[in-house]
């Protein structure tokens, strides 16, 4: 059962009315609502308002509002509460003056006219003037000073007036920095209010793709009863929330399409940080592959003017917040015959001996390194070395297999033990690692170990390239299944390398349909924007279906987008509260490098609670079925300052060198919800930190710790 329907299947009539207040035509004289007091309904089968049924998207406000006492709608034969009429000021006058004072609550008569246009004998008259002596209004005109009371309300105004209810009638937002909506500009006066509201979850969207507001459509007595049973927090305990997905394209760390760089020993190139920094901010690309060529150590060490260049690469990379794809080769020139030019297992032993500390040291930024060193471009097919015959480079043995196993091992060992390494070709793996021999994919119980075969992933350099992909499959039928499994919990990138569609004969096999399909298939984390121009250009086409590269970009890796919340409103310090966050993955892979996941309760400006979740976003598996919770309890400390916290989840990069970097942080592909400054995620819901919260003794072990002041 979800928990709306739970909420609603304990609703009924209570014994005692209350009058809502005296009105002529929208409001109902002696219509009233059940009492405020009294104990929590039954069962209820039947909607109590004719025209608001179980299923309307503000049934559970309405029926709050109802059962504290305040309203009783706008017609009595049959009950009905007229959930799509714009409210009018005099309406909405009623509706703030009880949200401030009680449910119960009916103002004095005043002694004199305040308002040109609420003459004493109005049945607004009392709500109007208490509405002003309480200073949560100006009127809509002066000279002489006008209510307008029959004007309705528009949305914008509705956010002034409920934010005021739920915070103060002194209350002044800030102004934002940036606007959640797409039609609320920042210049206009409402801006502040309007965002301030959505952060709080007194309003909804009218509209996405993009968000929008409607800032001046008609507040209706519906969308009223919302935000007001939000301002009071009337709703039983908790609130849901529903999520906006978007559309848009941003980056992300560790997938996604990456730009190739290399280079080579006789003439050290090294990275340019203002290319690095425009890869992300003008292409979202958040990744490169660095192939760092070493032709001129095959027979000696490597100097150190490279392996300082190097250190200066990687700290480049760093500053301009992408990661790298690490690769080692010996050559690039391709040749028929041998010799080819790589280096010798003893030697590769010895430069990994080398680079051992450099790798270590710059982890932090290492998305993952392809295994390299072995033959030309270091793919591990011509070689002069771990093979019987260079001339027959094709055919390895066993005993070239165990040679290589021990390269493998060795570049393991030098990488940092929670980084990944990746194989040309299936059969490498199954040949090279002995678990997993006979096309044996990695269990889900081993994924993530650190086991060998946990750490060992695949790179196809010739994606699409033929039915074979250039040599990348021997067996079709049987690898295609294992590379499947296998990929779920281990990274797959790598590049395109040749438009079948120039073939002879031809084949669609580079385009569209293909690669969406084998993409999907075998969990692409990333590929390279640069190669094959001819395959992506196909891509890029405006005829379906010939138009799959915006999917692409959107799709590589993991593509994480919240579901729905469900929350507790407050909660007392010391106490605990229950938070429910449904997400899904609408990508086609799952992280895979380890990452938290962060729950945020933030009193702005500068007040941080954080509690780390058991939860793990490698396990957030590319489905598009499936949807993950992240369902707890969380305690808080007893000393806890008293307020609003807005909630937030935060996915940061779990090395201390990058945690606190928002360009590290995951992005949820949601409306709204970014925070480009933190690299939090908006949970769009403020908890009430308060004494006068119900009960609610914490057994839980996540217990937030305090985080005094944000250091951004």
């Amino acid at each position: 059962m979800s928990l709306a329907l739970a909420r609603r299947t304990l609703r009924s009539p209570l014994a005692r009315r209350l009058v809502f207040l005296p009105v002529l035509v929208a409001i109902c004289v002696g219509l009233a609502g059940p009492s405020p007091a009294s104990a929590l309904p039954a069962a209820q089968s039947a909607p109590t308002f004719a025209d608001v049924p179980l299923d309307h998207p503000y049934y559970d406000e309405i029926e709050a509002l109802y059962q504290a006492g305040y309203t009783a709608g706008c017609s009595s034969d049959p009950l009905m509460y007229c959930p799509e009429t714009t409210m009018n000021r005099a309406e909405s006058a009623v509706f703030v003056e009880r949200g401030i004072h009680t449910a119960s609550y009916v103002p004095p008569q005043p002694a004199s006219q305040v308002f040109a246009d609420v003459p004493l004998d109005s049945w607004s008259v009392g709500w109007v003037s208490g509405l002003w002596d309480d200073k949560y209004t100006a009127g809509c005109g002066a000279n002489p000073l006008l209510y307008c009371p029959w004007q309705g309300h528009t949305r914008a105004e509705g956010a002034v007036f409920y934010l005021r209810m739920l915070n103060g009638a002194s209350f002044e937002p800030p102004q934002p920095s940036q606007q959640a909506f797409s039609d609320v500009g920042l210049e206009t006066w409402y801006a502040k209010w309007v965002q301030a509201a959505y952060d709080a979850g007194l309003i909804k969207a009218c509209g996405t793709g993009p968000l929008r507001f409607c800032p001046n459509d008609p507040l209706t007595r519906g969308l009223a009863a919302y935000m007001m049973a939000q301002a009071k927090r009337l709703t039983p305990g908790f609130r849901t929330v529903d999520y906006q997905p978007t559309t848009d394209l941003f980056p992300n760390p560790e997938r996604g399409f990456y730009h190739h760089t290399e280079t080579h020993s006789d003439h050290y190139t090294p990275l340019v940080l203002d290319t690095l920094r425009r890869f992300r901010q003008n292409e979202n690309i958040t990744l490169i592959l660095r192939v760092f060529y070493l032709e001129d150590f095959v027979n000696t060490e490597i100097s150190d003017m490279y392996l300082t260049a190097m250190q200066a690469d990687f700290g480049r990379v760093r500053e301009a917040g992408l990661k790298i794809i690490v690769r080692f080769a010996y050559t690039d020139q391709m040749q028929s015959v041998p010799p080819y030019g790589d280096a010798s297992k003893p030697q590769i032993l010895r430069h990994l001996a080398q680079l051992k500390t450099i790798l270590q040291e710059n982890g932090d930024v290492i998305a993952a390194v392809q295994a390299g060193f072995i033959g030309t471009w270091g793919e591990w097919y011509y070689t002069d070395h771990c093979i019987q015959d260079p001339r027959d480079p094709g055919n390895v043995t066993s005993e070239d297999y165990a040679c290589r196993f021990e390269i493998l091992g060795a570049i393991l060992d030098a990488v940092p033990e929670d980084r990944m390494v990746q194989l040309r070709t299936p059969r490498y793996k199954v040949n090279t690692v002995p678990e997993s021999a006979n096309y044996s994919p990695i269990p889900a119980a081993e994924a993530y170990s650190g086991t060998v075969p946990a750490r060992v992933g695949y790179h196809n350099d010739c994606f699409l390239a033929g039915e074979s992909d250039y040599g990348t499959y021997l067996a079709p039928t049987v690898e295609y299944p294992y590379l499947e499994a296998e990929t779920r919990y281990l990274p797959m990138g790598g590049e395109t390398c040749n438009d079948t569609t120039q073939d002879n004969p031809p084949s669609d096999r580079s385009q569209c349909p293909t690669a969406l399909k084998e993409l999907a298939m075998f969990h692409w984390s990333y590929l390279n924007i640069d190669y094959h121009p001819d395959v992506l250009s196909s891509w890029a086409t405006s005829v379906p279906p010939h138009d799959c590269l915006p999917e692409v970009k959107s799709r590589l890796g993991y593509r994480f987008a919240l579901v729905k919340g469900s929350y507790a409103n407050e909660v007392k310090p010391g106490d605990g509260f229950a938070i429910d966050v449904r997400l899904r993955n609408e990508g086609w892979a799952a992280p895979f490098n380890p990452r938290p996941v962060e729950l945020v309760l933030w009193h702005k400006p500068n007040d941080v609670y954080k509690v780390a979740l058991p939860d793990a976003p490698r396990s957030w598996l590319a489905d598009d079925t499936e949807t993950y919770s992240l369902a707890h309890t969380i305690c808080t400390p007893a000393d806890m300052p008293l307020g609003d916290y807005e909630l937030l989840l935060y996915l940061p990069d779990r090395e201390p060198s990058l945690y606190l970097r928002p360009e590290y942080a995951i992005r949820l592909a949601n409306e709204a919800v970014w925070d480009d400054g933190t690299g939090y995620n908006y949970l769009l819901h403020t908890i009430r930190v308060s004494n006068t919260a119900p009960s609610s003794v914490c057994d839980s072990s996540l217990l937030l710790s305090d985080e005094a002041h944000l250091n951004r």
